[in-house]
């Protein structure tokens, strides 16, 4: 059905054109469909920054559980951990990359892996810096020395 419906040639004029009821997408590679996917405001980019900010966030939590695990942080009472994270931790770090994701790549350039590195990159600062406010609790006694587990790297800040 999609390969009926259209088809991809390399016309002299760089628009699209109908011929017969069917269309013909200008451009020359198979990539511009690719481009026309992640277009900026189109679903393709709706359905990206919900893949990569929903995963960033996804492992920005398992990194949080992993360090309060470590350091055996209890940061709610008796409410377990998990669950602060599950209600807390993953809406706000969802919205913080959903956003970040969206401006950024919005507003990045025309370029489209240009836009998505700049964005994935804004997303890493972001949800460091949310591991450094929320991941090591200064105010939550725990048994590493300053919430930072151990298997932490050295030389990323927290």
């Amino acid at each position: 059905m999609f390969a009926e419906s259209w088809s991809l040639v390399v016309p002299d004029e760089p628009f699209a054109t109908t011929r017969r009821g069917v269309r013909h997408l200008a451009g020359g590679s198979l990539n511009v469909m690719g481009m026309a996917f992640a277009a900026k405001g189109s679903k393709g980019e709706s359905f990206l920054a919900v893949v990569v900010g929903g995963g960033a966030a996804f492992g920005l939590v398992v990194i949080t559980s992993r360090a309060w695990k470590a350091c055996q942080v209890d940061i709610a009472g008796s409410v377990p951990n998990g669950l602060t994270l599950l209600f807390l931790g993953l809406p706000i770090a969802l919205i913080v990359n959903l956003v970040l994701f969206n401006i950024v790549f919005r507003y990045a350039g025309k370029a489209f892996l240009f836009s998505l590195v700049a964005a994935l990159i804004a997303i890493a600062i972001a949800d460091l810096a949310l591991f450094s406010w929320q991941g090591t609790p200064a105010a939550s006694p725990g048994i590493c020395p300053g919430n930072v587990p151990p298997w932490w790297p050295e030389w990323i800040p927290t």
